[in-house]
């Protein structure tokens, strides 16, 4: 993501083992707990399109394009495969 996304969270929606084990207990302001996103979370509604852009660019990597007309269709540079791909959500 450009810029990062913040989200709050009940303290007590998050197990004991969790707080535990990444020493949250001085993080908690209110019975709430701050969370900064940087690359991507499951549940945002943009998450489809970040794992989709990021393929793209892996793919690319390994000699495949998109196609400007049909956005999803994919052709590679050298080899004659071609396919179509929808990307929801990587979890």
């Amino acid at each position: 993501m450009p810029i990062p996304e913040y989200m709050r969270a009940d303290i007590k929606s998050i197990p004991a083992t969790i707080i535990q084990h990444y020493s949250l207990e001085s993080l908690v302001h209110k019975g709430t707990i701050y969370v900064e996103i940087n690359k991507g979370m499951y549940g945002l509604p943009h998450a489809g399109i970040l794992a989709n852009n990021g393929l793209i660019d892996q793919l690319a990597t390994h000699g495949y394009r998109q196609s400007q007309h049909n956005h999803g269709l994919f052709t590679h540079i050298t080899r004659p495969v071609d396919f179509f791909l929808v990307v929801d959500d990587f979890g």
